[in-house]
């Protein structure tokens, strides 16, 4: 029988906009023929839409700073990049991202930012336009650049990749200090891969039966399905 529902989110009290929620679900079935129940369980994390770039999962060849209260990176050079792991694009229309280029305090050299799944050089999905000096200082200031994202369903590993041909290795070509990943409902959060659980190597074996025409069943594992074999009977569980 198919079970369905509805559970409503709330922000935990202290939260800063940074929490995430880890839904968990685990069913057992009443087994058969002297078979022990099957456990099926899945989980999934709703990450915040807004992530700061300094907590992705990979940054390689950019800086981690911060300035007060504020969290950032200085990519360093054209190629540099951060990543996140497994991330459910279905739904998701744009990015943004608070960067600038501020020359007078950083002599940064400005650039773009591409985003690609799967590798650094993997498909390209949308880059921003140039980001250059705008005066507005260390901090950035102005509206957020934006990234309108190609349609894409599933899971991928996502990267942000910092781009200007022209740029030095060991200068700064921008700072960037967050990132929001859009919907339509733009409340919406991304939601990170669903993790099997399930460990099917936990029932294969020979089990003993009484009462039934055949003494044992055998269950065996094979391209990922349990097979049981009992008698002259078997097949797939």
């Amino acid at each position: 029988m198919k079970k369905e529902g509805s559970y409503t989110v709330k922000p935990q009290p202290g939260d800063k906009g940074q929490g995430v929620y880890i839904f968990r679900a685990a069913y057992t079935d009443r087994g058969a023929n002297g078979l022990p129940g099957t456990l099926s369980e899945n989980s999934f994390i709703l990450r915040n839409p807004s992530i700061n770039p300094s907590k992705y999962d990979e940054v390689v060849d950019a800086t981690k700073m911060s300035f007060g209260s504020t969290n950032f990176i200085l990519p360093s050079k054209s190629g540099s990049y951060i990543s996140l792991k497994q991330i459910d694009l279905t739904g998701i229309t744009s990015v943004d991202l608070g960067a600038a280029a501020p020359k007078g305090q950083l002599n940064a050299i400005g650039g773009f930012i591409e985003m690609h799944i799967d590798a650094p050089d993997g498909k390209l999905l949308g880059k921003t336009d140039f980001i250059g000096d705008t005066g507005g200082g260390f901090a950035g200031g102005g509206k957020p650049v934006s990234i309108r994202v190609d349609p894409t369903e599933g899971v991928h590993d996502i990267y942000f990749v910092f781009k200007n041909p022209e740029a030095k290795e060991g200068g700064t070509l921008m700072i960037v200090n967050s990132t929001n990943f859009r919907t339509d409902d733009a409340g919406a959060p991304a939601i990170q891969k669903e993790v099997p659980k399930i460990n099917l190597d936990e029932y294969t074996g020979k089990y003993k039966m009484t009462g039934l025409p055949f003494p044992y069943v055998e269950v065996s594992l094979k391209d990922g399905k349990l097979m049981m074999q009992a008698g002259d009977q078997g097949g797939e569980i």
